[in-house]
């Protein structure tokens, strides 16, 4: 495949996206082709140490094109596919008759597996809860022993040393105990987003390859 044909299959691919996303998409690909011809290799060597143009193009619709719009393009292109091809109207019918009959079956499982994953989710934030719980608790003895050394120190010089020695320890702790709660709270959050963000990319994924096939 030579540069022009790359360039225009993967034009007509992003054919849903802004022209100025598409044309600035074409010239990264124009120049990525260009300065490996310079490096010496031929126009089709150049082209085919390119990645494969539909995985070029899904990932690109991915990332610039809304779940919402998706959606709306994947039911126009089933409202067409419904008026030209009845006989295929009639077996995605039938698939959707079998997956009714079988809900009973398989929509227990498939919830039972949602509660487990929440379950696990859950479990992370507790650990975390916790962690912060102990940061409290370690933070407030720190200043009730404080209190304590200061109120004792003009009837017993000892135990008010004795309280504030403990009170410097507690809060030596709470010290530390921050650091492991802080990063676990904010790479708990990152796996949030993560697993959002992988979640809607899937989803699109999705209604991108049934529109490719």
């Amino acid at each position: 495949m030579n540069k022009a044909t790359f360039l225009r299959q993967l034009g007509e691919k992003l054919a849903s996206l802004p022209q100025s996303e598409i044309s600035r998409t074409l010239n990264f690909y124009e120049e990525s082709i260009n300065d490996r011809m310079e490096d010496g290799m031929s126009e089709e060597e150049a082209v085919a140490s390119l990645e494969d143009i539909n995985v070029i193009a899904e990932r690109i619709i991915l990332d610039n094109t809304s779940l919402p719009a998706l959606v709306k393009a994947r039911v126009k292109e089933e409202k067409k596919q419904r008026k030209s091809s009845p006989q295929q109207n009639d077996g995605r019918l039938l698939i959707l008759l079998l997956l009714l009959l079988g809900f009973p079956l398989w929509f227990p499982l498939l919830l039972a597996f949602g509660a487990i994953l929440f379950s696990l989710y859950l479990v992370l934030w507790s650990v975390v809860a916790v962690l912060f719980a102990l940061l409290l608790a370690l933070g407030l003895s720190a200043l009730a022993c404080l209190a304590a050394s200061f109120i004792l120190l003009p009837y017993n010089g000892l135990s008010a040393l004795l309280c504030f020695g403990g009170a410097l320890i507690l809060a030596g702790l709470a010290i530390l105990t921050w650091f492991p709660c802080f990063l676990s709270a904010k790479g708990l959050v990152l796996l949030t987003a993560k697993m959002g963000k992988g979640l809607v990319r899937s989803i699109k994924a999705l209604f991108i390859r049934k529109e490719r096939k």
